[in-house]
């Protein structure tokens, strides 16, 4: 029952601490190594220089691998704009989104053109029209990406006299 409740010491849970320890051994070790196989020294500046190198290089270590590791689950591949890839799959569309907005490509464009090009936002999203206002269409990109929890993706295209004048990418966290 107690291991529900794990203890939190100076900020840090305590199954941090047991990473830590983890790292901690397996650097010593490697340093060890490293200073008796390759790089000779007197065995006082090893033992020094390896504990130094521990200390210091375990957490620095922590934080790398939990950048590397928040990084790897919150990837999203990007994918180069295409019009049929556009409509026939709606859950790859937010990976073309970047691609779509970087190449300017609607920019300018009016609401035919943009109708041709991405379809209906009746169908595919939403399309609010104001009087005497930037009239604005959102398009659905299905939803993906995040780091703890997924994110629901839209294209808002702000349009000024007919023409786009904005094209932006829009994450809304689940």
């Amino acid at each position: 029952m107690i291991l529900l409740t794990l203890p939190v010491i100076l900020g840090l849970s305590i199954e941090v601490y047991f990473i830590l320890f983890l790292l901690g051994v397996i650097n010593y070790f490697f340093f060890r190594w490293l200073f008796t196989a390759i790089i000779k020294v007197d065995k006082v500046t090893r033992e020094g220089v390896t504990w130094l190198l521990t200390i210091a290089g375990t957490p620095i270590l922590y934080v790398a691998l939990v950048i590397l590791f928040l990084n790897a689950i919150s990837y999203t591949p990007s994918l180069d704009f295409e019009a049929g890839l556009w409509a026939t799959q709606s859950h790859k569309r937010f990976q073309m989104a970047e691609d779509l907005i970087d190449s300017e490509v609607l920019m300018g464009k009016d609401t035919t053109q943009v109708k041709d090009l991405l379809g209906d936002p009746g169908h595919y999203g939403r399309c609010i029209w104001k009087k005497n206002s930037v009239n604005t269409w959102t398009y659905s990109m299905g939803a993906g990406g995040g780091v703890l929890g997924f994110l629901s993706h839209e294209l808002a295209l702000k349009f000024d006299q007919n023409k786009v004048v904005q094209a932006e990418h829009l994450e809304i966290n689940d």
